[in-house]
């Protein structure tokens, strides 16, 4: 009886460190293994939420009044960075993505990336020069002029390369000289990739925007692990449009396409739209989000 107990009990240790033998450590890394990584574009102006509604009123540093009736633009490029130096680039075909502000199901950029621990991460607002210049074989997803899965009006037809930045709203400050349809529209279309490339003065408004993930209170790298997911939270401030470190006047500047200057300072604000505000590791589905 007490052999039997002690082959029992010599199994049941076995299955136990068996069991323990084949589970995953988190802290070991296989940098062979890739894993679910995305970051999340949550949409804020100033202290207030995100509306695409006509009726809902907000106010900029000057006191104009404005309500948003479109925001979409592009995010590409994307990179990781651990703290040894080492860096990842998402492969091209895998880097692009248009954020529709006015649809949630568009606020994840989701890619595969190799195992690791991750304090930097860095993407593009905009389509790079090369994508911009390849024929359209080579321009698929939400580059694609397949009006049923592209770019979404997100293209100048009339001149060559894609709108990097959209956002089209009213305000009562807008002029019939401004917008002769009487509408009060303002509209900032921001794109211009370099071209021509010899032209010291060709429109260039592609911006490259970094994240420092030890920069949030408490622990917010990115651990991605295979099986899991980690998702980077960002807040974009779309009031940053307008009170960022070019404050742009609606009044003085409701409609900027293809104006080296004006696009310029729309342009550099970007850089303070994005706010890391947390990072949420190891999930296991979307619904965790």
């Amino acid at each position: 009886m007490m052999t039997n107990f002690k082959i029992w009990l010599l199994l049941g240790l076995s299955s136990l460190f068996l069991i323990a033998a084949c589970s995953k450590d988190p802290d070991v890394i296989d940098e062979s293994k890739l894993a679910d990584f995305s970051i999340e574009f949550d949409h804020i102006v100033g202290e207030d939420r995100f509306f695409i509604d006509p009726n809902y009123i907000y106010r900029n540093a000057r006191g104009e009044q404005f309500s948003i009736r479109e925001l979409r633009y592009y995010i590409s490029n994307i990179k990781l960075f651990r703290a040894n130096g080492l860096e990842y680039t998402v492969p091209a075909e895998e880097s692009y993505f248009l954020i529709n502000a006015g649809d949630r199901e568009t606020r994840f950029t989701k890619v595969r990336v190799p195992e690791g621990d991750y304090n930097r991460v860095q993407f593009m607002i905009g389509v790079d020069r090369e994508r911009n210049m390849m024929t359209p074989e080579y321009r698929t997803g939400v580059l694609s002029f397949n009006p049923n899965e592209g770019h979404a009006g997100m293209f100048w037809t009339w001149s060559q390369g894609y709108i990097f930045f959209k956002l089209e709203g009213n305000s009562p400050v807008v002029t019939i000289q401004q917008d002769p349809t009487g509408n009060q529209q303002f509209k900032y279309h921001i794109g211009g990739f370099g071209y021509p490339f010899d032209d010291p003065e060709a429109m260039d408004n592609i911006k490259i925007i970094t994240v420092d993930l030890t920069q949030a209170s408490g622990d917010h790298l990115a651990y991605v692990r295979e099986g899991l997911r980690s998702n980077v939270h960002l807040t974009v401030d779309v009031m940053k449009i307008f009170n960022g470190p070019n404050t742009i006047n609606i009044a003085e500047t409701a409609n900027v396409m293809f104006n080296k200057e004006e696009s310029g300072k729309i342009a550099g604000n970007f850089s303070s739209l994005f706010t890391h505000d947390h990072t949420e590791n190891y999930v296991r589905t979307e619904s965790e989000l």
